[in-house]
């Protein structure tokens, strides 16, 4: 009997591994899609413009979004706070991974 309970375990882990990874499939895609970086506003002689901050191959790149009255930046906010969410619970599911690859050796 205690063998059997040992299996049914081990198999609810397996189940929960399997679902963690499909989770974090599914937000590396999420992640993929949405903007990385940071809002940044930059004014030009007597303009504002619109650029988005982040690395790229360890170099810093300043994608340019355009002028000022231009840019949905309450978007752009938007998906910046999306994706931030969607690397957090990555995060936590690849910490929930490790933990129970530990566990099931």
């Amino acid at each position: 009997m205690k063998g059997n309970n040992s299996s049914v375990v081990h198999g609810v882990l397996q189940d929960e591994l399997e679902r963690n990874r499909r989770m974090q499939s599914r937000y590396r895609k999420e992640i993929d899609q949405l903007p990385k970086g940071a809002l940044y506003l930059r004014k030009i002689n007597q303009h504002q413009y619109y650029y988005l901050n982040y690395r790229e191959n360890g170099k810093v790149v300043a994608k340019y979004l355009g002028k000022y009255e231009a840019v949905d930046v309450e978007n752009i906010k938007k998906k910046l706070s999306e994706r931030k969410h969607y690397e957090e619970l990555l995060k936590k599911l690849s910490d929930e991974e490790k933990f129970i690859i530990n566990i099931i050796k």
